[in-house]
């Protein structure tokens, strides 16, 4: 039996916010007790060299797929904005704080996984392209077949000349 809600009365301020208890239940992002500015361990990134990872990741992939719409100008304010945000998140998140080690498994693992995983994923793409590729010349070039017509009974000249008095 399927009990109907009603979720015109819910509100976005009713519910709770999954990632301020993550970080409540966590202690804070620096394990005290949340009032205080999280301070960076040692090995974490900086939010400047996050920036600058982010742009050159981005940008690297600009350059192998060949889509100009993936390049990122690392002045660019709304870039500046979007890796501050993402920063921020991740470091107000202690469970995330692996994103901002470069040096840890975690990273090494998701490097390891991307290393294998894109170089097959754009074989994929471009051998996917080529097959498309090929079926669009044959389909372009492809003889149409002639237009069948009823035969036309045509009359033999010795009936043209029987009907002139030959």
């Amino acid at each position: 039996m399927t009990q109907e809600v009603d979720y015109s009365a819910v509100s976005s301020d009713d519910l709770p916010d999954h990632f301020d208890d993550l970080i409540d239940n966590s202690g804070g992002a620096d394990g005290g007790n949340g009032d205080e500015t999280p301070t960076p361990s040692v090995d974490m990134l900086d939010q400047e060299a996050f920036h600058a990872l982010f742009c050159v990741g981005f940008n690297t992939a600009s350059t192998i797929t060949k889509l100009q719409s993936l390049a990122v100008n690392k002045d660019d304010d709304g870039c500046i904005n979007c890796t501050r945000a993402i920063y921020d998140t991740i470091y107000d998140i202690p469970m995330l704080h692996f994103m901002l080690k470069p040096s840890g498994k975690w990273m090494e693992r998701a490097l390891a996984i991307g290393m294998f995983t894109v170089p097959m994923a754009m074989g994929i793409s471009q051998e996917l392209a080529m097959r498309k590729a090929q079926s669009k010349p044959q389909e372009e070039t492809a003889t149409p077949e002639p237009e069948t017509h009823e035969p036309i009974d045509y009359p033999s000249l010795r009936d043209l000349g029987r009907e002139q008095g030959e």
